[in-house]
């Protein structure tokens, strides 16, 4: 789909993988922008109807997020701590990172390099919890 001042829109592919009722990863395979960031924000509020109380959301192969996305994530972070859980980022884009850290949102979400590391910290967060 090209835009009208000539932009090509891309598509944005979603992978869920179930890992419990309460912990789902989604693996995002498209730059998150204000026309692709719908998508992803129905696919968490589906998950989030679900059940899951943890999101881990791979943007390994993310390489631009605009406001909009931002914007997805922040909600998501806030909804899920609310409910007891966490939002935690796959980030491997050195880019995305320093941009993560330099705006403050790596204290709102957690970052983590790789997909085993962040379901790895969130399983340890509901473990955590549960013991309390």
């Amino acid at each position: 789909m090209i835009t009208q001042d000539g932009r090509k829109l891309q598509t944005m592919y979603l992978d869920i993988y179930d890992d419990s009722q309460k912990l789902q990863t989604i693996t995002v395979r498209a730059d998150i922008d204000s026309y692709t960031s719908s998508k992803l924000s129905k696919t968490i509020t589906r998950l989030l109807k679900r059940g899951a109380s943890f999101l881990v959301i791979d943007l390994g192969e993310v390489k631009h997020i605009d406001s909009s996305g931002l914007g997805v994530l922040c909600a998501t972070a806030k909804i899920l701590r609310q409910k007891g859980g966490a939002l935690s980022l796959v980030i491997t884009s050195p880019h995305l990172s320093r941009f993560f850290n330099i705006t403050g949102f790596d204290r709102i979400m957690s970052l983590h390099g790789s997909v085993a590391a962040a379901q790895s910290a969130c399983r340890h967060e509901a473990q955590r919890q549960a013991v309390a």
